[in-house]
């Protein structure tokens, strides 16, 4: 399935890799932790609790985007079993099967939920608030590339798929002909 993409791809990371200098890689690893499983599910439960106390749609919408997201991430790794890029040296260490990228696929569904929220509650802020999501997923799917751990398919899809799951759940959940005023 991905050998086609492979040669392309091996000849982007090398590409790539002939880039990296001391302070790109420190800004990048730096980066790269935006993304981390860690930091995404603390902030998304934060979140659900949040908002649980005032709107439990809103609850429901952080925890389908971001949880629904992670879990599609462990199903594709363990279905499609992807090894991680070689022929670069990776910069950071990884134990997990390479497809999609759980940090991009994540970050992008955590910072797309709250673009999407920001433009449920305060429609005027909605578009800096859609620039900063795009900007913090679009660094953190280079940190991957960057750091020799992903290949650009794996970025791409993870975004996309990200992007189709937070689009779902802010159809289910924020959908106020779904919700009538008052049914939190």
């Amino acid at each position: 399935m991905f050998e086609s993409l492979s040669q392309w791809e091996a000849g982007v990371l090398r590409s790539v890799a002939g880039l990296r200098s001391e302070s790109l890689t420190h800004f990048f690893s730096l980066v790269t932790e935006m993304g981390s499983v860690k930091l995404i599910a603390l902030l998304t439960l934060g979140l659900v609790v949040w908002r649980w106390r005032h709107s439990r749609r809103e609850s429901y919408f952080f925890a389908a985007s971001v949880g629904g997201s992670a879990v599609l991430i462990k199903g594709l790794k363990v279905l499609i079993q992807r090894p991680r890029p070689n022929g670069v040296e990776a910069l950071a260490e990884v134990t997990s099967f390479s497809f999609p990228s759980g940090h991009s696929m994540g970050s992008a569904a955590f910072f797309f939920a709250m673009a999407y929220w920001v433009q449920y509650r305060q429609p005027a802020r909605a578009p800096l608030a859609f620039a900063l999501a795009a900007a913090c997923t679009l660094l953190i799917g280079m940190s991957r590339v960057y750091l020799g751990v992903h290949y650009p398919s794996d970025v791409l899809v993870g975004w996309v798929l990200a992007f189709g799951m937070v689009y779902a759940a802010k159809r289910t959940f924020l959908c106020d002909r779904c919700f009538p005023q008052g049914s939190d």
